[in-house]
């Protein structure tokens, strides 16, 4: 069902599959999320849940409703095997591909029929069609949740922020005409779930909030090849140069992520610690330009 060949493993790779294969290991996995079209948190989390999980020899597939190509081709991890569960027929448009990820779920399944278990990422079509799978086939599906649909569940100013773009502010104004409706779908997707995952303490607590359910808190992987303890004689440098303590806060720099609030704590630490400093790493897009100029000028 999908448009792209995915990049064959390495020969070794498929002598460790062999071996979990014989030893009743191994796994056919497929990792669902809504689109890959920028490398966020959720998206390097799928990304680096792929590579994991073929290095133990499981046989791992991602897909998603939009994908772009040529973002596939920016990582540098070669074992993300990336799809798109929909057919060409559709427009590789992330607009009409990503709204049309629920009502067009059932033409997905086919896509999964060899799969023993999914790995449903997020809001949108993930949990949905991971319900939808197991109800024709009883495959077993885990429902990773980065945070519930902030378009459904936001405050007024808060769903104002979230919708910096075309496709987001797109995916909002159906969400106002299809609330109620979007709204049961997600929480079938969500409470139908054979393990329920939340990446951090405050999203485990909006779950209970908003599904009833206690979620099993999962961090977010550290990849301990490029984050590593550093000896000391670097942390003296690293203190010299960027003052103690150095506070690093990483993800993308969007109103809706509350960057101001940081900034304002910083502020506090700094009358206990004058020598403290803030880095903030991330993507800016283009539409959170003057929110970044904005809060610089304060």
């Amino acid at each position: 069902m999908s448009e792209d060949k995915p990049i064959q493993p390495p020969k070794h790779r498929k002598a460790l599959k062999q071996r979990h294969k014989k030893d009743g290991n191994f796994l056919k996995i497929a990792i669902l999320y809504s689109h890959l079209k920028e490398l966020g948190g959720a998206e390097r989390v799928i990304l680096k849940q792929v590579d994991m999980l073929h290095k133990k020899g499981h046989d791992v597939e991602c897909f998603f409703a939009y994908l772009d190509k040529n973002l596939r081709k920016e990582s540098a991890n070669p074992h993300c095997f990336t799809k798109s569960f929909f057919k060409s027929p559709i427009p590789n448009n992330p607009a009409v591909r990503i709204v049309s990820s629920l009502p067009l779920a059932p033409l997905s399944l086919s896509a999964f029929s060899k799969k023993e278990i999914l790995i449903c990422h997020g809001y949108g079509p993930g949990p949905w069609i991971g319900y939808l799978n197991k109800k024709v086939r009883g495959t077993k599906y885990v429902s990773y949740i980065h945070s519930p649909p902030r378009f459904l569940y936001l405050s007024k100013s808060e769903k104002a922020l979230w919708r910096f773009n075309d496709v987001r502010e797109t995916i909002f104004k159906l969400s106002r005409a299809a609330a109620p409706v979007l709204k049961i779908i997600d929480r079938i997707g969500i409470v139908n779930s054979d393990a329920v995952l939340a990446n951090s303490r405050f999203t485990a607590k909006r779950i209970q909030a908003i599904y009833g359910i206690k979620a099993k808190v999962c961090y977010p992987p550290v990849d301990t090849e490029a984050f590593r303890i550093l000896d000391q004689k670097t942390v003296q440098k690293t203190r010299k140069k960027f003052g103690s303590p150095l506070i690093l806060s990483t993800g993308r720099v969007v109103a809706v992520k509350r960057w101001e609030w940081l900034l304002q704590i910083l502020q506090k630490i700094a009358e206990s610690f004058p020598t403290a400093t803030l880095a903030i790493t991330g993507e800016i897009s283009k539409e959170n330009e003057e929110y970044i100029k904005k809060n610089c000028s304060n």
